[in-house]
């Protein structure tokens, strides 16, 4: 899949990603389904992939209580889970390689499974999923 944003082009192979974020608001889950649904306007990083015909966003998941930086720090020590796109998603974290990476796994409930023990083993106070379907 290419992808394009502000004139600078990537490439992304097939496969599954993971995409960290934040959003500072009271209903974060509305943030993901925003996310999750083809019709809206690129606004945010992960906009410019869940737009195309060639990506389907499949859930989203909110930690509260857990920090971005939290978060990042836990999946970037997974060792079957590796950094996309130099950057992407991260320009105003200068410590943080990426928010996207690829999953190393071609199995959607082994990766959720995984994602949602390393979910837990942060302490979040509540776990909340969101999906497209």
């Amino acid at each position: 899949m290419r992808v394009e944003i502000a004139s600078r082009i990537w490439c992304l192979e097939w496969g599954y990603y993971v995409y960290v974020g934040s959003a500072h608001i009271s209903r974060p889950y509305l943030r993901i389904s925003r996310h999750l649904t083809p019709y809206k306007r690129a606004r945010w990083h992960i906009d410019y992939l869940t737009l195309s015909d060639f990506a389907k966003p499949l859930i989203g998941v909110v930690l509260y209580g857990v920090s971005e930086d939290s978060l990042y720090q836990a999946i970037s020590r997974q060792r079957r889970i590796q950094p996309a796109i130099p950057k992407f998603g991260a320009s105003d974290r200068k410590d943080h390689v990426t928010h996207l990476f690829k999953v190393e796994s071609t199995n959607l409930s082994d990766i959720t499974r995984e994602f949602l023990q390393l979910a837990r083993s942060l302490n979040p106070y509540s776990i909340e999923l969101v999906s497209s379907e």
